[in-house]
């Protein structure tokens, strides 16, 4: 489902990234600082924002072992 919604979003041109975290539960990442794969997820958002606030933009951020796909917006 969240695959079909990446493809469509890339398919209209927006810029995507998903990172993919096989074996983990729907909301894995309430569980805080329990899970390694919880603090990292946790913190993939707070590095785009800190790419945003920079003036940078979603391609600028470093693709993980889960990064799954990555499209970025078409060049103008």
């Amino acid at each position: 489902m969240i695959r079909d919604f990446a493809h469509e979003l890339e398919a209209q041109g927006c810029p995507v990234v998903l990172d993919a975290w096989p074996g983990m539960v729907h909301d894995f990442q309430g569980s805080g600082s329990l899970l390694p794969e919880s603090r990292e997820a946790l913190g993939r958002p707070g590095r785009l924002l800190d790419l945003v606030r920079a003036g940078r933009s979603l391609s600028d951020l470093p693709p993980t072992s889960r990064t799954e796909r990555r499209a970025a917006p078409p060049s103008r």
